[in-house]
C-alpha cells in the first residue's frame, strides 16, 4: 500500500540533509517550526514505509538531530 506523504511530500532528493537545510534556511522563524515538523513526520512515515518495522532508534536519531540543527541556527 502506498504512503500518501510518500507519494505527495517525500521524495529523497527533495529531502536530503543538504537541501533540506539550505531550504530551511530561507524560511521565517513561524513557517520553519511548521515545516520542521511537517518534515519530521514526512521522513519518519517514509523510513517506516521503506522498512516493514519501524525502527524507533533511527527515529529518535533523526529526530534529535534535526531539533539540534534547529536550535543552532537560532542561537547563531
Amino acid at each position: 500500500m502506498q504512503n500518501p506523504y510518500l507519494a505527495k511530500e517525500v521524495n529523497e532528493r527533495k529531502y536530503s540533509r543538504h537541501s533540506i537545510s539550505s531550504h530551511v534556511k530561507n524560511m521565517k522563524p513561524s513557517k520553519l517550526d511548521h515545516k520542521l515538523t511537517q518534515y519530521v513526520h514526512n521522513r519518519i512515515n517514509y523510513l517506516c514505509s521503506r522498512r516493514e518495522r519501524c525502527i524507533s532508534s533511527r527515529k529518535q536519531l533523526l529526530v534529535q538531530h534535526l531539533i539540534s540543527s534547529h536550535h543552532k541556527r537560532n542561537h547563531m
